[in-house]
């Protein structure tokens, strides 16, 4: 089981997202119907609010596709694409939690992420300072468009450039770095600091895609962290000492970032609290869409659906994003199945027969970065990010599952 759980994730990791029809999906699709099939009440028992929703994800979709027809617009098989995503993130839960039932050892789960994340240090350092000439092979191979023509300045040594890593854009790939420094600070924060020097290389990276974006949705992940951490304790001294030991890391982290880009950091304006014309332009563009969505009633309710033949912009906030392609009540369902993975996972979280905080916690963590940075982009249509982030939440609900049977297994034979 940790042979698959290690497949699928390297699949979503490095399989360049040019290629549509990737090696995870197929896999997280027969392992999800294999548990379907094998382990039926198991696995609906524990997503069945969840499968529920996607499916009316799905109908409302169709509902926006109907009309984008009556609106005028032109519908292409792309715009039937919503639904083959819908399809692949209710499969990566599915296996998640089929993997998650049967896995007996989380621990090998950890260096597989620690591994992950010196890579993901390894390659941003190498791309920013193309190392060796390698961007020349890794633009083009893992740009969106396959060709890498958008980021060319990373080969040519420009001082605004901005790293793309394996994701295929700047923003991505510092949510995903910023993923990982969440799991460092953590860490870091219950004393394990062999963590701290990963988490300073991690932060470095976020600073190297130039995305003011990841950078302020993985400090205020952070924050969050830091609550969820201090709340839990239920003594006052401790309380304290992890206040004092977050507060102590945040501030060297803040240190480093400073020190890093004035002393590494070409496009030292990126991040200046002057640089708000990027901002200005995106509130533009969210007023202008949203004056669109309001002239129609219809619009409102059931969206104007994706229209990708008329417009491939994606305008910067997944939540306007929705409202104008799937409309209120789409929006409405997506904020519910959010709702119901927060009430899982803390429920799981203070579960104390199974002894799953801390990943609760990361998982929680993972979320509050998800939905900050959705405000200024669309993580959750990017498949290759929120696909990992749901088979990660599967594997916690398969997990809690076989931690309950065994408490219950223990208690009945003692």
């Amino acid at each position: 089981m940790i042979f698959l759980i290690l497949t699928i994730t390297l699949s979503a990791f490095f399989v360049p997202a040019s290629i549509l029809l990737r090696p995870e999906y197929f896999l997280m699709a027969a392992i999800a119907l294999w548990g379907l099939v094998a382990n039926k009440v198991s696995v609906l028992r524990f997503t069945s609010v969840e499968t529920t929703l996607f499916f009316l994800l799905s109908v409302f979709a169709l509902l926006s596709i109907l009309g984008q027809v009556l609106s005028g617009y032109s519908v292409s098989a792309r715009d039937f694409q919503v639904l083959v995503r819908y399809l692949v993130y209710l499969f990566a839960i599915y296996a998640g939690v089929m993997l998650g039932m049967r896995v007996r050892r989380f621990d090998v789960l950890i260096w597989l992420v620690l591994s992950l994340m010196i890579v993901a240090v390894i390659l941003s350092f190498i791309q920013y300072f193309n190392l060796g000439g390698m961007n020349s092979l890794l633009v083009p191979f893992y740009s969106l468009d396959g060709t890498g023509h958008k980021y060319v300045i990373l080969e040519s040594d420009a001082s605004w450039r901005r790293i793309i890593g394996i994701m295929g854009n700047p923003n991505y790939w510092g949510l995903v770095l910023g993923a990982g420094f969440l799991i460092c600070f953590y860490k870091c924060s219950q004393r394990s600091y062999f963590y701290f020097i990963p988490a300073l290389l991690l932060l470095a990276g976020i600073i190297m895609t130039g995305s003011r974006t990841a950078l302020v949705a993985t400090v205020l992940a952070a924050l969050f962290g830091l609550l969820l951490i201090v709340r839990r304790q239920c003594k006052f001294d401790r309380k304290v000492s992890h206040t004092v030991v977050a507060c102590v890391l945040l501030f060297l982290f803040y240190f480093v970032y400073a020190w890093f880009i004035e002393n590494y950091y070409e496009n030292q304006n990126r991040f200046s609290a002057s640089n708000l014309h990027t901002l200005e332009l995106r509130m533009q563009l969210w007023s202008k869409t949203l004056n669109q969505i309001f002239a129609q009633p219809q619009n409102i309710i059931i969206g104007k659906g994706p229209t990708k033949l008329e417009s491939v912009r994606h305008g910067d906030n997944m939540y306007i994003r929705y409202l104008r392609d799937f409309g209120f009540i789409g929006l409405l369902i997506y904020l519910s199945l959010v709702y119901q993975i927060v009430k899982k996972i803390r429920l799981i979280r203070h579960d104390d027969r199974v002894q799953l905080e801390a990943y609760a916690s990361v998982l929680l963590m993972f979320l509050c970065l998800f939905l900050v940075f959705d405000l200024a982009a669309d993580g959750w249509f990017n498949v290759r990010i929120a696909q990992m982030w749901l088979f990660s939440y599967g594997l916690l609900l398969g997990r809690w599952y076989r931690g309950r049977r065994q408490y219950a297994s223990f208690h009945h034979y003692s």
